[in-house]
């Protein structure tokens, strides 16, 4: 979404804290971006998963509104500027360590639940520490689904039902994170999301 737009911290009138992603609409393929995610939020439920409040979608204005996430992204966390990440010496090493193994659980529970028990298979297309975010609780939720791909539904009896697929033949992801294989065949399958 960095690339699409900007992400504000509001709070709703009862407390509750809200990020805003507002889309920048002069930006390529924004709008297709910002529907995809819509697709893919309003179908997905998983406590590992961001969750969307709701979404604003007017011709010249389109927002995501999800829950603020206190701790910030994975990717600040493992690189900090400072000495409060999980990579620096702020907390004894068996605490980091069980930390980290909780994170890459979450993430894990949740990417199952994408590939193998959402109403509709998505595969995320570009997972990386920056799509990661931490709650209060430090619990990991999986964001940014904006180029995700909605393969099949669950219980095609056929194959794969391709929903949504415009870019179906357009690599996807960010460099360094996409799967050596994909780069050659434009192809994504669940093991895409794995590979780093």
């Amino acid at each position: 979404w960095k690339s699409y737009g900007r992400v504000f911290k509001g709070v709703l009138s009862d407390g509750t804290a809200i990020a805003v992603k507002v889309l920048q609409l002069q930006t390529g393929n924004s709008t297709k971006s910002f529907n995809r995610e819509c697709q893919v939020l309003k179908r997905i439920r998983h406590r590992n998963l961001i969750r969307i409040i709701t979404a604003c979608s007017l011709p010249d204005f389109k927002a995501l509104v999800l829950p603020f996430m206190a701790n910030g992204s994975l990717d600040s966390r493992l690189y900090p500027h400072s000495e409060t990440g999980l990579g620096s010496g702020s907390s004894d090493l068996i605490s980091r360590l069980i930390q980290r193994v909780n994170i890459c659980s979450d993430i894990a529970e949740g990417m199952a639940y994408l590939h193998h028990h959402s109403p509709v298979r998505v595969i995320h297309c570009d997972l990386k520490p920056s799509n990661v975010l931490l709650n209060d609780e430090m619990t990991a939720l999986v964001s940014d689904f904006g180029i995700s791909r909605l393969v099949s539904t669950v219980g095609n009896a056929g194959g794969v039902e391709h929903m949504g697929n415009s870019t179906a033949n357009m690599l996807c992801g960010s460099i360094g994170y996409i799967a050596p294989g994909t780069t050659k065949l434009s192809t994504y399958i669940p093991i895409s999301n794995y590979f780093k």
